[in-house]
């Protein structure tokens, strides 16, 4: 007899690389919160690259099971784009933890903190909606989920704008401070910004296929 094999997961999938952001938010948390030198956060980059590179393993897992699936649950192009946006959270992540290294930096900015706080909160709820989202249509969880997000992203907004304003008018003298910390801010934004773009992607998926 022939032995069936199992049909790939691609929700479980999405899952699991939703989990990895969120474990590289928490790790980031760490980093921001214990920070005492550049030097001692060389103890945080090999776990934050494990991270990474689990993401990259359940990524292209994705994209091979993809190949030669005739039926999948989704269009192609949703499933390589969702795939792709929430792997880019969990690499924007080590990138921040890799900057105040490879920068160097001599303090942990009260703002910098603050960034982080949302993204974890946005991690986690980005998490909770892509775990439900194989029943998003009738899942209350998963319009709350996406719902967080957008408005962890206004908070971020705004927190970037007063963040840069202090940067340009309270250390206008320092210029490789303003420098390093707006690339450090830019950073969290964009990150804070792909968890947004995910979760509107999968209200998206879920409109066109309703």
């Amino acid at each position: 007899m022939k032995r069936r094999t199992t049909k790939f997961n691609y929700f479980d999938a999405f899952a699991s690389q939703a989990e990895l952001a969120a474990k590289e938010a928490e790790l980031l948390m760490l980093v921001v919160e214990n920070f005492d030198r550049a030097e001692k956060l060389q103890e945080y980059l090999p776990e934050a690259h494990r991270i990474e590179n689990e993401a990259d393993e359940v990524h292209h897992s994705i994209h091979d099971a993809l190949l030669p699936d005739f039926v999948p649950p989704l269009d192609r192009e949703d499933i390589t784009s969702l795939a792709s946006s929430l792997d880019e959270v969990v690499d924007l992540i080590e990138e921040l933890i890799l900057s105040f290294y490879m920068y160097d930096v001599r303090f942990m900015h009260t703002d910098a903190i603050e960034f982080a706080k949302i993204l974890h909160k946005s991690c986690i709820a980005l998490c909770g909606a892509v775990k439900e989202f194989p029943r998003a249509r009738k899942s209350e969880p998963f319009k709350a989920g996406v719902v967080e997000v957008n408005d962890l992203e206004e908070e971020a907004d705004r927190l970037y704008l007063e963040a840069m304003r202090r940067l340009f008018t309270e250390d206008s003298e320092h210029f490789m401070r303003v420098m390093v910390w707006s690339s450090i801010f830019d950073l969290f934004e964009d990150c804070i910004d792909q968890c947004e773009t995910i979760a509107d992607r999968m209200s998206a998926i879920v409109l066109k296929n309703g």
